[in-house]
Parts: C-alpha cells; sequence; structure tokens
C-alpha cells in the first residue's frame, strides 16, 4: 500500500485527494476555491481531504486547515501540475487494480480506537471513493516519476562506492552496526542513488511547471491560517 509521505516535493511529497464535497443546504456556498493551477482548480475540500486521508493512513489525527491546510494545499498544485504534465503520457495513468489493491488492503485493516473501515471513514468524514480516487492519482503520479526520471538513469560504480564510504559505512559505524561488504548492499545503494536522483529532477521539473503556470493562491494567508 503507497505510504503518506511529507508535504515537500520528492515522492514526498506529493500525497494527493479529490475530494466531494459534502451535501450543504442550498443557500450555502457548495465549496471555496482554494487555488488556480493552469485551467484548474483546487477547492477547500479537496485540500481537506488530502488532510484527512493522510490521517486515516497514518492513524493520527488530522491537523485541520488552519495549522495543516496551506501546506496541504502547495502538495496538491505540485500534484497537479505533475498530473497535467503526465496528461502528455497518458498510457502512464494507472489501471484499476493497482487502485483497488492498496483499497483492499486498507479495508482490511482496524484502525485507531478499534475501528474497522467504516468507522474509520466516518471519524475522518471521508468516502470509500475519496480513498480509490487518492490511490489513483498517487499510483499515476508513480508511474510518472518512474518513467520521466527513473527511466534510462545510470548510477555510476564511483557514485556507488562513495555512497558506500562517505554515507552507509560512516551510517553504520556511527550506531555501531556491522557494515557489511560492499558487494552485499550495491543493489541498494544503486537504488537509493537512483531515487535520490530522480527526486531531485522531479524537483527541478516541479520549479519548471510552476514557472510556466499561472497558480493563484486564494484562500490561505501566507502564514498559512486561513482567510
Amino acid at each position: 500500500m503507497p505510504k503518506p509521505r511529507s508535504s515537500t516535493v520528492p515522492f514526498a511529497a506529493l500525497l494527493a485527494g479529490v475530494a466531494l464535497a459534502a451535501p450543504i443546504p442550498r443557500a450555502e456556498i457548495v465549496d471555496r476555491v482554494a487555488a488556480i493551477v493552469g485551467d484548474e482548480a483546487i477547492t477547500l475540500s479537496q485540500v481537506r481531504t488530502q488532510l484527512n486521508v493522510v490521517a486515516l493512513l497514518n492513524q493520527s489525527e488530522s491537523v485541520g486547515l488552519e495549522s495543516g491546510g496551506r501546506a496541504a494545499l502547495e502538495t496538491l498544485i505540485d500534484r497537479r501540475l505533475a498530473m497535467q504534465d503526465l496528461a502528455l503520457t497518458p498510457f502512464l495513468l494507472a489501471p484499476a487494480e493497482e487502485v483497488e489493491g492498496p483499497l483492499q488492503t486498507l479495508r482490511g485493516q482496524t484502525f485507531a480506537g478499534g475501528r474497522d473501515f467504516p468507522a474509520a471513514l466516518a471519524h475522518y468524514g471521508l468516502t470509500e471513493d475519496d480513498c480509490r480516487a487518492f490511490f489513483r492519482e498517487q499510483a499515476s503520479f508513480d508511474r510518472y516519476v518512474s518513467f520521466r526520471f527513473k527511466t534510462g538513469q545510470d548510477v555510476s560504480p564511483e557514485s556507488i562506492e562513495a555512497f558506500y564510504r562517505d554515507e552507509y559505512s560512516a551510517g553504520q559505524a556511527a550506531r555501531d552496526a556491522p557494515v557489511e561488504p560492499l558487494e552485499a548492499v550495491r543493489s541498494r545503494i544503486e537504488e537509493a542513488l537512483a531515487e535520490r536522483q530522480a527526486n531531485r529532477l522531479l524537483e527541478q521539473r516541479i520549479m519548471e511547471l510552476r514557472a510556466l503556470t499561472r497558480i493563484e493562491i486564494l484562500a490561505f494567508a501566507p502564514a498559512g491560517g486561513e482567510q
């Protein structure tokens, strides 16, 4: 099952949720636009869903819009930019089985307080479709990152040896843990370096997309408080 990450760009990052606005009286505004990214809107209900799905997966309480809304919105903006970029290669969209598998795993879990899945959804104000949309977009995003930033990338023997010497061996020694031979950990080091490189390329691409795309933030003050 995909794991929630921090709100920074690399992998991090970048978890998204597509929200359905809760029914409210006709006299009230149905939803509020939190940001405009190109010609697409991100709503406050989507920001709430982002916070609540991450809290569900972490089995923690949602931090709420006031304290976590701005960071969640920035994550959604970065993810929306990536998905707009992904639209140029639609074959990267995740098939249903990449969504239903994680959702089925989630259904079988017991959540904080002994809640089953329906009770956990109710606690966080979510629907199963919210989780399904979250997993669908994350799976597509993972395909995008792998295709755009990992395919064809080579990790040099020199960089592997430097990582082994300067990071792996030094880290193990600092923890008073055994240091395995290079050949025993070479594949893990190569994978870590490839992901690090992909993260760096992803950050660069998101910065380019932010520079090229009209982005208006409407719902949160710079300090992170809801307006």
